[in-house]
């Protein structure tokens, strides 16, 4: 909670700052509101496989995103702002990824590389 927090917070103070041009949204959009209404209608096991599938499934493309901005973005402070944050999303999703292999039936993608302690890249 806390990375993300500090991180919606650094990205905030970019579009104040005007250093990027957005529009931060006030609401949830229809995808994420789906997605929790869901998760609210579900419970023990059920709730965790849903969960954690989520929780897979956001930091995979969100390390994907980051990955990619990093290295070709056209905005030189979200640039920065993407390399900066992408080891601490390796490490979410590494997270993310313990936490489908505790739980038989979630599909587990091939785990970060794990050496010199900090994950490279995303291995399919």
């Amino acid at each position: 909670m806390k990375d993300h927090t500090e991180t919606s917070t650094e990205l905030k103070g970019l579009v104040a700052g005007g250093k990027l041009e957005a529009s931060l949204p006030s609401t949830l959009d229809k995808a994420h509101k789906d997605k929790l209404d869901k998760l609210a209608k579900l419970s023990g096991k059920h709730f965790t496989k849903e969960y954690n599938e989520l929780q897979l499934a956001a930091h995979t493309d969100a390390v994907s995103l980051f990955e990619r901005y990093g290295k070709s973005g056209e905005n030189a402070d979200l640039k920065g702002f993407a390399s900066k944050h992408l080891p601490h999303l390796q490490q979410h999703l590494l997270m993310a990824q313990d936490l489908c292999t505790c739980c038989p039936g979630t599909p587990v993608l091939k785990p970060l590389s794990r050496t010199a302690g900090t994950p490279s890249r995303l291995q399919t």
